[in-house]
C-alpha cells in the first residue's frame, strides 16, 4: 500500500508532492528525490495524498482505519486484541481495490501536466495562452492552488531558473495569487524572511521580485514588514526637499502603499 502511494507522488510530480508534504521550511532541502520519500512518516504520505487528491475521501478513510490500527496493535504496542483472518481479508481488498484501482482527479491531473509543462518551457506565453490557463487557474479548487503558488515561488527563486522561465511566471503568477487562499500568501512570506535570515541572497532577492509581481507585501512576515516600512517612511521628507521632488516622491508612496491591503 505505502510502495503504491509513493508511485502516486512519484507521478504526480515529486517537487510539487514534497512542497505539499513538507512544506516550504528549512526541512525542505532534505526532500529532492524519490528515494526522500521513504523519509516521510506514513500519515504525512496519506494526507498528502489525500490533499493532493491522488486518493479520494473514502479511500483516505479506510487507510486511515488501516493504519491506526497498524499502529495500535503492532508489536511495538503490545495489546491482547487480535485481528481475525476476515479483518485482514477486507484490508487486503482495500489496498487492491481503492488503492491499486484508485487514479487521481482530473483537478490533480490538471496540476500535474501545468507544473511538469512550466519549468522547461522557455519560450514566451503569448496573450491568448495565457487567457487561456488564467481561465484554468480560477477553477480549481483552493488546496490545488496552494500548491501550484508554493512551487511556482520555488521555481522561480531557484538560481538554476531559466530567465524566460521566470518572465512566463510572473504572466500568470498573478491570477494563482488572486484565486488563493490568504494562508499560503503569509506562509511564502515566512519563507521569503529565512532567505534574509539564512543569508541566501539571491534567493531574497528573487523572492522579493516576486512578491512585487503579485502585489504580495501585505502579506510579508510582520517582521520585515515594520522594517522596510520603517526604513521607506525616512525617504518621503528626503525626496520633497530634493531636485525633482514631484518625480521622486511618488515611487517612494507607491512602494509604502504596496504594503497596506486596504
Amino acid at each position: 500500500m505505502v510502495l503504491d502511494l509513493r508511485k502516486k507522488a512519484i507521478t504526480y510530480g515529486i517537487d510539487i508532492f514534497f512542497d505539499s508534504a513538507v512544506g516550504g521550511g528549512k526541512n525542505r532541502e532534505f526532500y529532492k528525490t524519490e528515494d526522500d520519500l521513504g523519509s516521510l512518516k506514513d500519515a504525512v504520505l496519506l494526507d498528502t495524498c489525500r490533499k493532493l487528491e491522488l486518493i479520494s475521501d473514502t479511500t483516505y478513510k479506510k487507510l486511515k482505519h488501516i493504519l491506526d490500527m497498524r499502529n495500535d496493535i503492532g508489536i511495538s504496542h503490545p495489546t491482547n486484541y487480535t485481528i481475525n483472518a476476515f479483518e485482514l481479508l477486507g484490508w487486503l481488498q482495500t489496498c487492491i481495490q481503492d488503492v491499486l484501482n484508485d487514479r487521481p482527479t482530473e483537478a490533480a491531473l490538471h496540476v500535474q501536466v501545468f507544473i511538469k509543462n512550466l519549468k522547461p518551457h522557455n519560450a514566451p506565453i503569448d496573450a491568448a495562452r495565457q487567457r487561456q490557463i488564467e481561465s484554468k487557474i480560477s477553477e480549481l479548487p483552493s488546496h490545488h492552488l496552494a500548491s501550484i503558488l508554493r512551487t511556482t515561488f520555488g521555481i522561480y527563486v531557484s538560481p538554476e531558473t531559466d530567465p524566460q522561465v521566470r518572465k512566463n511566471i510572473s504572466v500568470i503568477a498573478p491570477t494563482i495569487w488572486a484565486n488563493c487562499l490568504d494562508e499560503p500568501k503569509y506562509k511564502l512570506g515566512i519563507i521569503l524572511e529565512g532567505y534574509n535570515t539564512n543569508l541566501h541572497r539571491e534567493k531574497y532577492e528573487l523572492g522579493e521580485q516576486f512578491f512585487q509581481v503579485v502585489g504580495g507585501n501585505p502579506f510579508r512576515s510582520p517582521n520585515e514588514r515594520v522594517i522596510n516600512v520603517d526604513t521607506l517612511l525616512d525617504q518621503p521628507l528626503e525626496k520633497h526637499n530634493g531636485w525633482n521632488n514631484f518625480h521622486h516622491e511618488a515611487p517612494v508612496a507607491d512602494s509604502v502603499a504596496s504594503y497596506i491591503q486596504e
